[in-house]
């Protein structure tokens, strides 16, 4: 039979898991926008008004 305390060291794990897998998510998102922030900057031909990218 399943104690009280089993039940509850079940739960505090899986709350960490879904901490950890929420952590891992939004570092993917960041990541990807700074990957997509990366192409956009190296795709573009200039910026910051006639500076060229890359020189500032």
């Amino acid at each position: 039979m399943i104690e009280k305390d089993d039940l509850q060291t079940l739960e505090r794990a899986a709350v960490e898991i879904l901490r950890v897998v929420e952590r891992y998510r939004l570092g993917e998102e960041v990541a990807q926008e700074k990957r997509n922030l990366f192409y956009f900057i190296k795709s573009s031909p200039c910026l910051f008004g006639g500076i060229p990218a890359g020189t500032r």
